[in-house]
């Protein structure tokens, strides 16, 4: 049997003692999950996904064929769908930094609270909502190679999502760098 840690014991460890007080990095560090990014990170990520479907979207209206100023309705609801559940994690994603910098030091039970609702807004935000994100640029993508419209919306509609998704990723990225300096960063 090896007296030898694993890398998982020796960062576990290491976080609890410099700071034993923080029960959401120890809650962070003992749990399981497929984000486990810093919050900041997150919130960088999910800003990144914003801009990339405004600029489809912002495509989408470029390569539109037929009257004048049309793009694809399948195309803005598949965008605006993949936004929301984006900006619904980013939200959700400050919610739990703003709790974390106004209620710390965290009970064992408000950290495990913290942790799970910031999973739960990961895999809501960039899981889901980068799935559709990504749908929706490959569908731009195939309009730009190929010129189908699959139905048409007036561009001032598809051009109002697209700035708003530009001004949510800009919020979002602020966010994420606003929580940067201030949250302690786990590893």
């Amino acid at each position: 049997m090896s007296t030898e840690q694993s890398p998982d014991d020796v960062r576990s460890s290491t976080i609890v003692s410099r700071s034993p007080g923080l029960a959401y990095e120890r809650m962070r560090e003992g749990r399981r999950t497929h984000f486990a990014q810093p919050l900041a990170d997150k919130l960088r990520v999910e800003g990144a996904l914003l801009v990339a479907m405004a600029a489809a979207l912002a495509l989408a209206l470029g390569v539109s064929s037929g009257a004048a100023g049309t793009a694809s309705t399948r195309l803005l609801t598949l965008g605006t769908a993949g936004g929301a559940l984006v900006a619904a994690g980013a939200t959700t994603h400050a919610a739990v930094g703003t709790c974390r910098l106004r209620c710390e030091p965290l009970t064992e039970r408000q950290a495990l609270a913290l942790v799970t609702v910031e999973d739960t807004a990961s895999y809501l935000g960039i899981a889901s909502g980068g799935l559709v994100v990504a749908a929706t640029v490959a569908a731009a993508l195939v309009g730009l190679v190929t010129g189908w419209p699959p139905a048409t919306a007036t561009s001032p509609v598809t051009a109002a999502v697209a700035a708003g998704a530009m001004v949510a990723a800009m919020a979002v990225l602020a966010t994420g760098r606003f929580f940067e300096g201030r949250l302690p960063r786990s590893g």
